[in-house]
């Protein structure tokens, strides 16, 4: 019977190829202990490398703990307790030379013997899916989960020769590289639109490409002088509750497609599917459908958030734990969704929701969420603006989408020797 991975591949404990270090080095600080950096378990779950440029808190720690537990290169962390048992055996990287950085309590420490082991692959082998779920499977606890001694101990792995395992290492952290580059990009991008929301939201871009030079002080606080300060209720001819009905009227041969927080994306946008959801009652969807430019509120869980309808070619109706607001005329709701993603239009929603077994926004309320607006035109440029850096943000989305499952493909393919790799 063959293997199920190259013959040169062996299989081993991973107390074979590693001495594992339980840490109990806790955040307290004792007098007559020696000052130690101490590398927390968010470091370590929210990091796939730890490095020198991690803030880490400082801590006491004593001789026989810091000689113990203190970080060298090539050493992998793990998450040893957890909430959840799929936080457990989480992996970091000691990817260089630390200066007195100390394993943290939750934490344990596991250093390759050098000629079995690369510690870099290992920390990419943890993430492979056969190694999670064996943790998984033995993270004992009820409200707490964490894993034994033992359980770390004898965790099963098939390893490949020192070099191959160098060289596949080398790959993965290379992608690692790139998709932690995208991630940065993408997180700029939102920043800026962050920042530019509130920029062009409270000073606008200005009439004939000259900005404006003259403001006044308003409820909402210092806007153009030719700016008006409005309530919702002035801007919308009305809101409007989706209908109510029962499971039964569920569908897979439905007519008509509701709108509920969960279609909606965190950047104001809903994620259309042209699969109808319900069968209703014709006279009903007619009378509920959604216009192009209907601005749709969440009222419930996800209170105040916001997207702008486009037609579709079936029809659309929000939820009952939703309202339509049709706009009057001199409103771009565009404007209107990207105010609702503002400090001041989610402080105004958290001062309406009625806080209960499930929040609810009241749509009376919502009528009186205030505003500065400026003319049609400036509220177009507006929009533009923001839009195109929606579009930046989202090509940097779907790249960093694509970065990562290359990755976990090639993970699935290198890790278990499915695709091979040549090694100099």
């Amino acid at each position: 019977m063959n293997k199920p991975y190259p013959s040169e591949w062996n299989s081993f404990c991973l107390r074979d190829v590693v001495e594992s270090r339980s840490s109990n080095v806790d955040k307290k600080s004792y007098d007559g202990d020696k000052i130690v950096q101490l590398c927390n378990y968010t470091d370590v779950y929210y990091n796939n490398r730890i490095t020198s440029s991690i803030s880490f808190m400082i801590a006491t720690a004593k001789d026989k703990e810091i000689e113990r537990f203190s970080l060298c290169l090539d050493d992998v962390i793990i998450t040893k307790d957890s909430e959840t048992p799929d936080d457990i055996a989480i992996p970091a990287y000691v990817s260089e030379e630390l200066d007195n950085v100390v394993c943290g309590y939750h934490l344990t420490l596991l250093r390759p013997y050098k000629n079995k082991a690369s510690g870099e692959y290992l920390a990419h082998l943890f993430r492979l899916p056969i190694i999670q779920h064996y943790f998984y499977i033995l993270a004992n606890g009820i409200t707490r989960f964490g894993l034994t001694a033992d359980a770390i101990a004898n965790a099963p792995l098939v390893l490949p020769p020192l070099p191959e395992q160098q060289k596949i290492a080398k790959i993965l952290t290379s992608v690692d590289e790139v998709i932690e580059k995208t991630q940065a990009q993408t997180d700029k991008l939102k920043d800026l639109k962050t920042g530019m929301m509130q920029e062009l939201l409270t000073k606008g871009v200005g009439v004939d490409g000259k900005p404006h030079t003259e403001f006044k002080d308003s409820p909402v606080g210092r806007i153009p002088k030719g700016w008006e300060v409005r309530q919702f209720g002035e801007i919308f001819k009305s809101y409007k509750y989706g209908p109510r009905f029962s499971a039964k009227d569920y569908a897979l041969n439905g007519n008509v497609k509701t709108i509920r927080g969960t279609d909606l994306s965190s950047n104001g946008v809903i994620k259309y599917t042209q699969v109808p959801t319900a069968k209703l009652d014709e006279k009903l969807v007619d009378q509920n459908a959604l216009e192009d430019g209907d601005l749709v509120m969440i009222t419930t869980a996800d209170c105040g958030a916001t997207a702008v309808f486009e037609k579709q070619s079936i029809p659309y109706i929000a939820s009952a734990y939703a309202i339509k607001l049709t706009p009057k005329a001199q409103l771009n709701s565009k404007y209107i969704n990207y105010f609702m993603q503002t400090r001041s239009a989610l402080t105004q929603v958290e001062s309406f929701i009625r806080k209960g077994t499930v929040a609810n926004l009241p749509g009376s309320d919502v009528m009186s969420i205030v505003l500065a607006l400026p003319s049609l035109n400036e509220q177009n440029k507006i929009v533009d603006i923001l839009e195109q850096l929606d579009k930046e943000i989202a090509l940097k989305s779907d790249s960093l989408e694509s970065k990562s499952r290359l990755k976990k493909a090639l993970m699935q393919d290198l890790l278990t020797g499915k695709v091979r790799v040549q090694v100099d």
